[in-house]
C-alpha cells in the first residue's frame, strides 16, 4: 500500500510477557490468581472471589508483598491502560491520551475485600519484569527490570516509589 502511514497503532507493545500465576499473601488469608491478563482475589478459607482487577486494565505480573512496612502485605500489580492517568490528571493536562501505557497499581488487602492504595501514572520506562526483595527491616522494595535487562530499585515513600541505588 502506497501513502498508508502508521502514526500510532495503539497496541500494546510485542515484547510484554503476560504472566500467569497463582500466589498467596504472607498471612495464607487471601489468594490472588493471574491469569488471561486479569487477577482475581479470593479468600483462601472459602475459595470466594472478593476482587477481580478492573476491565480495561491488563495485568502483565503481580506481587504480594509488604511494600510500605506496615507488617501486612499489599498487592501489586505491573498493568497496562489506556491513557497516562486517571480520573484525575495534572492541571496542566487538558485530555489524557489514548494509547496504551505501562503502570503499577497497589492495593490493600482489607477485610473482605481489596482497596486502592496508590494508583501511578504511566511509569516511563519499558519493565519487562517486577520482582521484590526485603531490605534489613524485612520491609519490600520493588526491582523493575528493563528491556535491556537492567535493574531499577525502588522503595515506598509514604506516597509512592522513589528510585534508590542498593
Amino acid at each position: 500500500m502506497t501513502g498508508l502511514i502508521c502514526i500510532s497503532c495503539n497496541k500494546i507493545p510485542g515484547w510484554v510477557t503476560w504472566e500467569k500465576r497463582q500466589i498467596k499473601d504472607a498471612t495464607g488469608e487471601y489468594e490472588v490468581t493471574l491469569s488471561s491478563r486479569a487477577v482475581s482475589v479470593s479468600r483462601s478459607s472459602n475459595q470466594k472471589i472478593i476482587w477481580k482487577s478492573q476491565k480495561g486494565v491488563k495485568v502483565q505480573d503481580v506481587l504480594s508483598c509488604d511494600i510500605d512496612g506496615d507488617g501486612n502485605d499489599e498487592l501489586i500489580l505491573l498493568c497496562w491502560k489506556r491513557g497516562r492517568f486517571g480520573k484525575y490528571r495534572p492541571f496542566w493536562i487538558e485530555q489524557d491520551e489514548k494509547e496504551w501505557s505501562q503502570h503499577i497499581f497497589v492495593y490493600r488487602y482489607t477485610e473482605n475485600q481489596i482497596t486502592p492504595m496508590w494508583m501511578s501514572s504511566y511509569i516511563g520506562q519499558d519493565v519487562v519484569k517486577i520482582n521484590a526483595k526485603p531490605d534489613f527491616r524485612q520491609k519490600y522494595y520493588l526491582i523493575l527490570t528493563d528491556r535491556n535487562g537492567e535493574n531499577s530499585n525502588w522503595a515506598w515513600n509514604y506516597w509512592g516509589f522513589e528510585l534508590f541505588e542498593k
